[in-house]
Order: structure tokens, then C-alpha cells, then sequence
């Protein structure tokens, strides 16, 4: 059987944590200490991205994004960008592995960045909110055939669906 390993992220602890799943047990391989609250994450064959929220100077909460590389024992730290809004709650990839999509539920937006193939996180290529005073972007999903993206709004309590021009 192949070796997998499973990424855990949380809200109140320092860290992701890696397990390697062995006879059906989690064996515990290693912690990051980089960010507290580094919830939600997404993995790709090479590399492991999260959002995270952090309290600037001001108390303000700003979301960020994290990517890590992948290696057998550790996860080593490549790039941290801006979400571009406030408390981000997801984070999907497409299934090439070129965009990373973003939902800022506090703004209520969704950001979309473009990802180079070291795993670095791009310039940010699209935002959208739909409803200023009502959105909270809960969650993006991609279509199985990479064409469309699902995007979930509580706020309005809506899903839209948009096309992925290539």
C-alpha cells in the first residue's frame, strides 16, 4: 500500500499538522509552526496551500494565503499572499493544478490567482462580490471538468455558477 499522508490545519493551535496513515491509524510526522489559525487547506501532488486569518496592528482581521512544498518529513514554507478580503474560510484548486480560488467570507467576495509550477502563489487575475451588503462567499468548487466554478454565497443564499475561460 502507498504511504499517505493527511494534513490537518486548525483555528486555535499553532500550525498544520502531518500524519502519515499507517494500518488505519494516524501516526503523527510532524507540525509547522508558521501561523496560528491556518484552517482551511487544499493539497496538490507536489504542494499544500491554506488560508489563514491574522489580526493586523489595528485589530482588523486580513486573510492571507499560505504554500507550502511537500517533502517526505516536513512542509517547508514557499509564499504567503494576501486573500484579498477578510476572514478567508475556503480555498480550492483547479484540476491543473494552474488556479487557486479563494472565498472571503467576512467581505464576501472570491479571489482567483494564477500558480506558477514551483507551487508560488501568481497575481491575483479575478475578484468578484456580488452583494456588497449581503455576500459571505462560504465556498468555491470547481466542476469535474474544470469548466465551471461553483460559487456558494450564504449571504444571499445563492449559488452561482461561473464559466472558466481558458
Amino acid at each position: 500500500m502507498k504511504k499517505q499522508n493527511v494534513y490537518v490545519g486548525n483555528c486555535s493551535i499553532n500550525g498544520i499538522y502531518q500524519y502519515e496513515l499507517k494500518k488505519g491509524n494516524l501516526i503523527k510526522v510532524n507540525s509547522t509552526n508558521d501561523f496560528k489559525r491556518c484552517t482551511y487547506l487544499v493539497n496538490s501532488d507536489k504542494n499544500l496551500y491554506g488560508v489563514l486569518e491574522i489580526q493586523d496592528k489595528e485589530n482588523n482581521n486580513c486573510g492571507y494565503i499560505v504554500s507550502y512544498k511537500k517533502s517526505n518529513r516536513n512542509l517547508i514554507l514557499i509564499d504567503k499572499k494576501t486573500s484579498y478580503g477578510k476572514n478567508p474560510c475556503h480555498i480550492e484548486i483547479d484540476k491543473n493544478n494552474n488556479l487557486l480560488f479563494i472565498s472571503n467570507y467576512g467581505d464576501g467576495n472570491f479571489t482567483v490567482f494564477k500558480l506558477n509550477e514551483d507551487g508560488t502563489i501568481r497575481e491575483k487575475v479575478f475578484s468578484k462580490i456580488e452583494d456588497e451588503e449581503k455576500s459571505h462567499m462560504h465556498c468555491v468548487k470547481m466542476s469535474n471538468d474544470n469548466k465551471f466554478l461553483f460559487a456558494v454565497d450564504l449571504g444571499k443564499d445563492v449559488v452561482i455558477v461561473y464559466e472558466i475561460e481558458k
